[in-house]
């Protein structure tokens, strides 16, 4: 778990989408926060503790890989495992502010994307990545937030 400590941070994007907009700031209470996405591994301890459904998806066996991000869970799925954890989801607030910090960069790493550099932060481009489909929750280390958090603009969609 990361701690974010508790104050304002620049919300949005005032040239982004129309949900985005407009940029604004937001204050938070402090809070912590998973460093990386729930993994295989980790929710398999959840599904054998409880008794709760596999993800659909780890039937074929593509995207089972212990280390690897969970997929398939529905938001629902997420609050359970969550609060068997002792944990609970983000709000939209704290998962932005966990992603960006508080310098108004918009991607997690800074401020700049070109999809040359964009492999080695984040895994979103499919193979071009030497990952056919997820990667290893810890592999990008290159694309940390402010607050030390990976993943936080690829590999598999969180819930908030």
């Amino acid at each position: 778990m990361v701690f974010v400590p508790e104050g304002y941070f620049p919300m949005g994007n005032s040239s982004g989408k129309e949900d985005e907009k407009p940029l604004h700031f937001v204050y938070t209470k402090a809070f912590f926060i998973d460093k990386y996405e729930v993994s295989n591994a980790e929710y398999m301890k959840f599904v054998n503790a409880t008794g709760y459904a596999k993800p659909i998806f780890w039937e074929d066996g593509t995207l089972n890989f212990p280390g690897h991000p969970v997929v398939g869970v529905s938001w629902h799925d997420a609050m359970t495992y969550a609060k068997w954890k002792g944990h609970r989801l983000p709000t939209e607030a704290e998962w932005e502010k966990s992603a960006r910090g508080n310098d108004n960069r918009l991607w997690p790493w800074g401020r700049k994307f070109d999809k040359g550099f964009f492999f080695y932060y984040v895994n979103v481009f499919g193979e071009d990545d030497n990952y056919k489909k997820t990667a290893p929750v810890n592999y990008y280390e290159t694309g940390a937030s402010p607050f030390g958090l990976l993943n936080m603009s690829g590999n598999v969609w969180e819930w908030c």
